[in-house]
C-alpha cells in the first residue's frame, strides 16, 4: 500500500482551513465581549422588560381655584363604561350585536357607539375630538357618567356584553363658585395623539411625560400649564413567566398629584360679568338688534392680573367630559349659534369705533394739537370728493379734544387723521412719513398679541402705508379677477355683489395706494383696522396707571398636595407709552367727561360717580359686509381719581355703545364697589375684602384652600351629599359580584 504525501497544495488548503477556523473563533469570542460585556446593561433590560409587564396608576390632576381659592375645576368619580377592542375584534361580526346590545341599553345607536371607537385617521372614521386617538389594544370608554343600573346590568351579564365593562374614572368637576362658568378661561382635556407620543419618543426616557392612556389639555388653562397640572403617574410591574403568568409584583412608585393653579379669575367678578353680558344680549335682541356675540374683559391695571374674561355664547363645560358625541361638537361650531366654541375676548377680532379716539387723541397731542385746541365739529367732512359724516348727522361748535372725546364728534377725527396724512405728503408720501396714528397704535401693542397666558390669541390689525403695499402684493390677482368675473356666488343679492365687484375693481387698479378717506376713518377706529377686546382693555388700563403696558395674566401660582408654594408667577410689564403727564391728563379729561356729561350719561345715571368716578369710552362700529348692524364698544376703568379696574364690553351687531355694551360695564362696578339705591359700599362689594386678593390664599397640608367665607347675600355653595359617594358604592358592588361564588351542593 502507497502512502502518499503532503503535497503543497494540501498545505495550503490547511492553512487557509486554519485560518477560517480561527476568524469564525475570533467572530464569536468578539460578539460574546459585546453581549456580555459592551451591551450588558441594554441586553439585561430587554431581559428584564420580557419577564415584567408595566400597570400604569394615572395621577390625580390638579385644582384650578380662583384668586381665592375657591375651586373652578377639580375632581370626581364617575361611571365609565368602556369596550376592549381586542375582544371584539375576535367575534365573528366584530363585536356589531354586542354594541347593537348594549346601545339599547343606554340609548345611543350602536354604529354611533362603534364609531367612537374608530381610530382617528381610519376610513369612516369621524373627526377629532369624536373620533379614537388611544391605543388600539387600549379600552376605549364609550359612555360617561353612566347610572349604577346600566353598570349593574353590564356587570351582571357578562356573556351577554362580552368586551364591556363598567368602571370608576376620575373625571374633571366644575364647582362653578356663583354660577361662574368661565369654560374658555379653564379649557377642557381631550386624548392625548400619536403624533404627541410620537415627537417625545425623541427626548430621553426620564423626560417622557406623555402616556398612551392620558388626557391632555386642549385650550385655556388646562393646555397652557399641562405639565404642572397632570402630576406623575404611578407605576407598578408585573412579574411574569414565559407562559405571560402573573408570578408577583413590585411597586416602583406611587401616583402624585399635579399642582394646584392659582389664578388671578375671582369667581364672583367673572360671576357677574358673565351674567351683564348675557343680559346686554337680550337686552339689545329686545331693542331689534341681532347681537349675535359678545365679550367682556375685567383686568387690575396695577399689574395685568385677569379678574374676569367671559365670552358670548358659551357652553357647559361638562360636555367635555368622557366623550363629546357628533351632534355637540357640531353645535359648538355652528354659525347659527354663535359659534360657542370661539373664545371672544382674545379671538374675536372687530373695529373698534370710537374707542379707538383716544389713540388719535393721543397722536394729536404729540403732532402740534393741544388741550385747549378748539376744532370744528361740522354734521359732514369732506375727504377729496367723498363725504365723511357725523353719527346721525350731529353737530357741535368748535371742540377742545376732551370735548371731542366727550361729545365723540367724528368730523373733528376725520380733520386730524386726514391732516396727519397731508403733512405725510398724501398720495405721494415722503421717503420716511411719520404716520403718527399708526405709530401710536403700535406704541398702545394694538396689532400684535397682548401675551396672556392662554393659546390661540389673536393679533389684531393695525394697517399702515406699507402694510397696504404688502396686501396689495398678495391680493392683487385675486382683485383683478374679481374685477372682471365679479362675485357670482351673491348672485341672489345683486346690489351686494355689485359693490364688492367696484372695490374689487378700485382696488386693481390702485390698491397699493394709502388714501386720504383710508386716513380718515382709521383715526375713528374704522377701515381695515381690528382688535380684541382684551387689547383694548390693555390699552385703557395703561392709560389708567400711567403708562404702563402690563401682559395680563391668568395663573399666579402653583401649589403642591401638601399645600406648599412651589411657583410663584411675577406680573410682567411689556411696555410703556411715550406720553407725558400733561398728555395723559387730557385723554383722562376727556374720558371722565364722557360718563359724566358725555355719550355714556344717560347709562351711568343714578351711579355715584362721586364716590366711585368712572372714565370710560362709548363706540359704535360700523361693521364691513351687507346688511351688518352696528357693534357696541365700552371701554373704561375705575376709580378715575385711583384707578384700580379696566372694564371693556363688546357686542357684536348689539347697537350703540351706550345701549348696550355699557350696560354691562356698569353691571360689573355696580357690583365690584358694592353699589345699591345709588350708593357704594365697600361691605357689599363681590370682592372679597372689597378688593382683588394681593397674595395667595392659605393651604392646609393636605393641599385643599381655606375659602373665605360666602357673604349672606352670596349664592350657598353646595354642601356634600351621599350622592357624591355613588360611584364607589356601585364600584364595590360591581367587586362583590365578581368574586368567585361556591356552586350550591347537590
Amino acid at each position: 500500500m502507497n502512502r502518499r504525501g503532503v503535497t503543497g497544495l494540501s498545505s495550503t488548503r490547511l492553512v487557509v482551513f486554519g485560518a477560517l477556523v480561527l476568524s469564525l473563533m475570533a467572530t464569536l469570542a468578539g460578539r460574546f465581549v459585546q453581549l456580555q460585556v459592551l451591551e450588558a446593561d441594554r441586553y439585561a433590560s430587554i431581559a428584564e422588560d420580557n419577564r415584567t409587564r408595566d400597570v400604569v396608576h394615572a395621577a390625580m390632576r390638579g385644582q384650578i381655584v380662583d384668586q381665592a381659592g375657591r375651586p373652578l375645576v377639580t375632581n370626581r368619580s364617575s361611571l365609565v363604561i368602556t369596550a376592549d377592542p381586542t375582544t371584539l375584534r375576535k367575534q365573528r361580526d366584530g363585536g356589531a350585536a354586542v354594541l347593537a346590545r348594549l346601545g339599547r341599553l343606554v340609548g345611543i345607536p350602536g354604529p354611533e357607539l362603534a364609531a367612537r371607537m374608530r381610530p382617528c385617521g381610519t376610513p369612516r372614521a369621524p373627526r377629532p375630538p369624536l373620533c379614537w386617538n388611544g391605543s388600539a389594544v387600549q379600552p376605549v370608554p364609550l359612555v360617561k357618567d353612566a347610572s349604577q343600573d346600566i353598570a349593574l346590568a353590564v356587570m351582571e351579564r357578562a356573556r351577554t356584553f362580552p368586551g364591556i365593562t363598567a368602571e370608576v374614572q376620575g373625571v374633571r368637576s366644575y364647582p362653578a363658585p356663583f354660577g361662574a362658568n368661565a369654560t374658555h378661561v379653564l379649557g377642557y382635556l381631550q386624548p392625548v395623539s400619536d403624533a404627541e407620543l410620537q415627537k417625545q419618543q425623541q427626548l430621553p426616557k426620564s423626560q417622557r411625560w406623555l402616556l398612551r392612556t392620558d388626557l391632555i389639555g386642549r385650550s385655556g388653562l388646562e393646555s397652557r400649564y399641562d405639565r404642572q397640572l397632570r402630576g406623575k403617574p404611578g407605576l407598578t410591574q408585573l412579574i411574569v413567566d414565559r407562559q405571560s403568568r402573573v408570578v408577583g409584583s413590585r411597586e416602583v412608585r406611587q401616583p402624585t398629584t399635579g399642582d394646584t393653579l392659582v389664578t388671578s379669575i375671582d369667581g364672583h367678578v367673572q360671576a357677574v360679568a358673565e351674567k351683564a353680558l348675557a343680559e346686554s344680549v337680550q337686552l339689545s335682541r329686545s331693542r331689534g338688534y341681532r347681537a349675535d356675540s359678545a365679550a367682556i374683559a375685567v383686568l387690575d391695571v396695577t399689574n395685568g392680573n385677569v379678574l374676569a374674561l367671559a365670552s358670548w355664547p358659551t357652553y357647559d363645560p361638562t360636555i367635555w367630559v368622557g366623550r363629546i358625541d357628533n351632534a355637540q361638537y357640531q353645535a359648538l361650531l355652528d354659525p347659527k349659534r354663535g359659534i360657542p366654541l370661539l373664545f371672544r375676548p382674545i379671538q374675536g377680532l372687530l373695529p373698534p369705533g370710537s374707542t379707538f379716539k383716544v389713540i388719535t387723541t393721543a397722536a394729536a397731542l404729540k403732532t402740534g394739537w393741544s388741550a385747549g385746541t378748539r376744532i370744528p365739529c361740522p354734521p359732514t367732512y369732506m375727504v377729496g370728493r367723498r363725504k365723511l359724516s357725523n353719527f346721525d348727522g350731529e353737530a357741535a361748535h368748535a371742540l377742545t379734544l376732551p370735548e371731542a372725546l366727550e361729545m365723540s364728534c367724528n368730523t373733528v377725527y376725520y380733520r386730524i387723521g386726514h391732516a396727519l396724512w397731508l403733512r405725510d405728503g398724501g398720495l405721494r408720501p415722503k421717503r420716511k412719513p411719520a404716520e403718527a396714528i399708526y405709530h401710536e397704535a403700535k406704541a398702545f401693542h394694538l396689532g400684535r398679541p397682548t401675551g396672556i397666558d392662554m393659546a390661540a390669541e389673536s393679533s389684531g390689525r393695525i394697517v399702515g402705508r406699507q402694510e397696504r403695499k404688502d396686501r396689495y402684493e398678495r391680493m392683487k390677482p385675486v382683485w383683478c379677477r374679481r374685477a372682471k368675473n365679479g362675485y357670482p356666488e351673491y348672485k341672489n343679492r345683486p346690489s351686494w355683489a355689485a359693490y364688492l365687484k367696484a372695490i374689487a375693481a378700485e382696488n386693481c387698479v390702485d390698491g397699493d395706494q394709502f388714501r386720504g378717506g383710508d386716513a380718515a376713518l382709521f383715526a375713528i377706529g374704522q377701515g381695515d383696522t381690528l382688535v380684541t377686546p382684551l387689547q383694548m382693555a390693555v390699552a385703557y388700563a395703561a392709560i389708567a396707571n400711567g403708562g404702563t403696558l402690563w401682559q395680563p395674566r391668568l395663573a399666579k401660582a402653583f401649589v403642591s398636595p401638601t399645600g406648599k408654594v412651589t411657583r410663584v408667577i411675577k406680573p410682567k410689564v411689556a411696555g410703556k407709552l411715550d406720553l407725558t403727564p400733561a398728555q395723559l391728563d387730557v385723554l383722562h379729561q376727556g374720558l371722565r367727561l364722557v360718563v359724566s356729561g358725555g355719550t355714556a350719561r344717560g347709562t351711568f345715571a343714578g351711579y355715584p360717580n362721586d364716590q366711585y368716578p368712572v372714565a370710560g369710552k362709548t363706540g359704535t362700529a360700523q361693521m364691513g359686509g351687507n346688511n351688518l348692524q352696528e357693534t357696541s364698544w365700552f371701554a373704561s376703568y375705575a376709580p378715575a381719581t385711583k384707578p384700580r379696574y379696566a372694564v371693556v364690553a363688546v357686542v357684536s351687531q348689539g347697537g350703540t355703545g351706550a345701549s348696550s355694551a355699557a350696560v354691562a360695564v356698569r353691571k360689573v362696578y355696580d357690583g365690584i364697589f358694592g353699589v345699591q339705591a345709588g350708593k357704594a359700599d365697600p361691605q357689599r362689594s363681590i370682592l372679597a375684602g372689597g378688593g382683588p386678593v394681593r397674595g395667595l390664599p392659605k393651604f392646609r397640608d393636605d393641599g385643599t384652600a381655606v375659602v373665605p367665607k360666602a357673604k349672606p347675600t352670596a349664592t350657598p355653595t353646595p354642601t356634600p351629599s351621599t350622592a357624591a359617594l355613588a360611584p364607589l358604592f356601585t364600584l364595590a358592588l360591581l367587586a362583590v359580584w365578581r368574586l368567585p361564588r361556591r356552586r350550591p351542593r347537590r
